[in-house]
């Protein structure tokens, strides 16, 4: 039982014993492309998002997406978070967000809507070497509740642009449909401003 604790323990110890000098801040004002894959035992699935994200303040920021794909999956997400420095090179990150979703699969088709809360961890473990994880819980309109955990790193080719490689269990724009639950694979490009 404690074996599948000891990566997300892991990282969170990397992420909090980490050192206090690195040069690159983290950034929550950027654009963001996104390539999301799912594969599950009988339904592969592929989508694009697009992400802007703003800080208004010292802590707090207002993020957008559009995502479309596979199975005519078009989902609008509005976030509104903050942050707050736990040291120099690490942020514990708190967000509410509001999703519109729709479906079309099969001879199913649904519109969603949906509200998410997540906490999670943002940390600089090397100048160029971003990680960061967390959970969060999704309340849709016509389906149950569900909780998933997200894992990524990102690797910053320049000050500004970074590469980015995320994980997440049971991906919320997928699980909202029962006929496409799974996990899914993120690759993003991102550009901070």
């Amino acid at each position: 039982m404690l074996k599948k604790y000891i990566p997300v323990l892991s990282a969170a110890f990397l992420m909090l014993s980490s050192s206090n000098s690195f040069a690159t801040d983290l950034s929550y004002t950027y654009l963001e492309i996104t390539d999301k894959s799912s594969r599950s035992d009988d339904v592969d699935a592929s989508l694009l998002q697009h992400a802007l994200s703003f800080e208004v303040r010292d802590s707090f920021f207002v993020a957008g997406n559009f995502t479309h794909g596979d199975y005519d999956v078009t989902s609008f997400e509005l976030t509104v978070g903050e942050h707050s420095s736990i040291n120099e090179s690490t942020d514990l990150v708190s967000s509410v967000s509001y999703s519109w979703m729709r479906y079309e699969y099969l001879a199913e088709s649904e519109n969603l809507q949906a509200f998410e809360f997540s906490v999670g961890l943002r940390s600089m473990v090397a100048d160029k070497f971003e990680l960061n994880a967390g959970a969060a819980y999704a309340d849709f309109s016509s389906r149950s509740p569900s909780q998933y955990l997200y894992f990524g790193a990102a690797f910053y080719a320049t000050e500004a642009l970074s590469l980015r490689l995320n994980y997440i269990t049971d991906e919320p724009l997928l699980s909202a449909s029962e006929s496409l639950e799974s996990n899914s694979i993120s690759f993003s490009l991102r550009l901070d401003m």
